[in-house]
């Protein structure tokens, strides 16, 4: 049997995973609704996609805040002064670490999507916000 703390982070990097998932397929969306050329950009639309993703991000970081505080009780455990990768491996069972691993590897990925898709959504709208200075 593995370590309860361990399968505990483990569980919870999947929830964020699931939500960041969420947040991913709304960062697309709101790239989607930005880009359209023929349709007039209707500031409600983004309003409501950005109060799903401020939802999200709630939600995100209840789970973070305790994933960091059992991170914080492992590594007292382990005897390491940071919860990382390369310094859990070996102390604990190697299932374990796998599935940690993969899911760390799992968040990594969607948040270089959501980092990729957020900083495209951010020059479409500073680009139509200087267009809407530019007509008054």
């Amino acid at each position: 049997m593995g370590n309860t703390k361990i399968s505990e982070i483990i569980d919870n990097f999947d929830r964020q995973y699931q939500l960041y998932m969420d947040m991913a397929r709304l960062s697309r969306e709101q790239l989607d609704l930005l880009e359209e050329k023929n349709k007039k950009f209707v500031c409600e639309d983004l309003h409501d996609l950005l109060a799903k993703r401020q939802g999200l991000m709630e939600d995100i970081g209840r789970l973070s805040v305790r994933s960091r505080e059992l991170q914080q009780k492992i590594s007292g455990e382990l005897n390491i002064d940071k919860f990382v990768l390369s310094k859990v491996q070996g102390k604990i069972g190697e299932d374990q670490y796998r599935k940690l691993e993969s899911a760390v590897l799992k968040l990594e990925e969607v948040l270089k999507f959501i980092d990729r898709t957020d900083k495209r959504n951010l020059q479409l709208m500073q680009q139509k916000m200087a267009a809407c200075n530019m007509r008054r």
